[in-house]
């Protein structure tokens, strides 16, 4: 895993163990965000390796409301772009505004 918001040759290395696998293929999260009455933001990546936008708006149309869906014009790793990073943070800022500040 590249350190900071930039490609290089440097790389820290990031371990888990085998039991952190296991407990995360005990869950599914697209069902338990089924029951989640709670607010949601969700942000897909328009070029996602590991996820597809589809996919991502399929659970989306499960889940129930109050719930925020963004697209951001990325891969996974999106803090490799700064204007996606200052999207998402300003996304985050209304979304906290609107649910979580009272």
């Amino acid at each position: 895993m590249p350190p900071g918001t930039k490609r290089t040759k440097n790389k820290k290395k990031f371990t888990a163990s085998l039991n952190y696998f296991k407990d995360g293929s005990k869950y599914n999260d697209a069902e338990v965000l089924k029951t989640c009455m709670k607010p949601k933001i969700i942000f897909y990546a328009t070029k996602d390796e590991f996820t597809t936008p589809k996919q991502v708006r399929e659970i989306y149309k499960t889940i129930p409301e109050p719930k925020e869906l963004h697209k951001i014009n990325c891969t996974h790793d999106y803090r490799l772009y700064p204007d996606v990073i200052k999207q998402v943070n300003e996304k985050v800022g209304l979304f906290i505004d609107k649910y979580l500040s009272a």
